[in-house]
């Protein structure tokens, strides 16, 4: 498959892409780009997305059980006053 780009950015993600081919009407844009401009390995790439996975969820845990102990003790209180 061929992909046209007349611009350098587009033609990193079209590369990133993994495209054999990529055609421009401005080529002497292109004469000193031997390879993307910037590029994420992909174990990079998945690491950076389970570590923010797991960063949520355990935020998620803690508030979810902070905001229940504070409910509880709310209760409790409510509890003792009505006595």
């Amino acid at each position: 498959m061929v992909f046209n780009t007349n611009s350098i950015g587009r033609f990193k993600e079209i590369w990133s892409l993994g495209v054999k081919w990529v055609k421009t009407d401005v080529p002497h844009l292109f004469v000193n780009v031997d390879t993307p401009i910037w590029a994420l390995r992909l174990e990079l790439y998945a690491l950076i997305w389970i570590l923010f996975y797991a960063t949520a969820g355990i935020l998620f845990v803690v508030l979810e059980l902070k905001s229940n102990k504070s409910k509880t003790i709310t209760t409790v209180h409510t509890r003792i006053a009505k006595q």
